[in-house]
């Protein structure tokens, strides 16, 4: 009987080799399925586990046909092109990717306690120290990539793209990111972390993400936003 051929199917990445000490690009069956961590417009994060090493990562799955749907190929691969240039405690680190023909893998670090959002559901609202902790870290991850040549700017500061990991915050989810190597127009982000230059479409910079950090220490101390609906008395 004559085999069947491996699909063909145009690249949207380029390849990567050397994830665990592979010589060649890392593919889905170098993993076992562990649990579902979430899911968003453009894909899925699920926990994985290295058959090699039987170490846990964050594996988030975006469907070509949904990226492709919402003519968003630019900005993941602008997603993809960020993180690999990202290197810091703060900031959850991007071990490879790879694709196959209906989606694009990003393995990631896996942040095994709970994000931001979900510690102050539960504490309604932090103390002043554990605010200023908190802040610490977020504001080491955003100094050092405004500190990048050029700039990156985040555009999505909140809580729930902040994990904690070994008693400390990390930075997540860069799909909104973008190069400040010029000024920037997309309008984009969360409607209550807003800055005013985003809304009034004058376009935008690096301070824009100075302005969320702003917002996310507010939350922190008075457990709302100060321009959600809750938040305004």
């Amino acid at each position: 009987m004559k085999a069947l051929a491996t699909p063909v199917f145009e690249p949207w990445i380029e390849k990567r080799c050397g994830f665990e000490g592979l010589n060649r690009p890392a593919k889905l069956n170098d993993f076992e399925a562990d649990k579902s961590l979430g899911k968003g417009a453009y894909g899925k994060v699920i926990q994985v586990k290295s058959k090699n090493s039987g170490k846990l990562y964050a594996m988030k799955v975006v469907a070509k046909k949904t990226i492709e749907n919402h003519n968003m190929k630019d900005q993941l691969r602008n997603e993809i092109s960020i993180m690999s240039k990202l290197s810091h405690p703060r900031i959850i680190n991007l071990e490879t990717i790879f694709e196959d023909q209906k989606n694009i893998y990003l393995v990631m670090e896996l942040a095994e306690e709970k994000h931001l959002y979900a510690r102050l559901q539960e504490a309604k609202k932090f103390d002043e120290a554990t605010a200023a902790k908190s802040a610490f870290d977020v504001f080491q991850a955003v100094e050092y990539m405004h500190n990048q040549n050029p700039p990156i700017i985040h555009r999505d500061i909140k809580p729930e793209n902040i994990l904690y990991s070994g008693g400390h915050l990390k930075l997540a989810d860069f799909g909104w990111s973008n190069l400040k190597d010029k000024v920037r127009t997309t309008f984009c982000g969360t409607p209550e972390y807003l800055a005013p230059e985003m809304l009034l479409e004058k376009g935008h910079n690096e301070k824009l993400d100075v302005w969320t950090l702003g917002v996310l220490l507010y939350e922190m101390l008075v457990g709302k936003a100060p321009f959600s609906p809750e938040g305004k008395d």
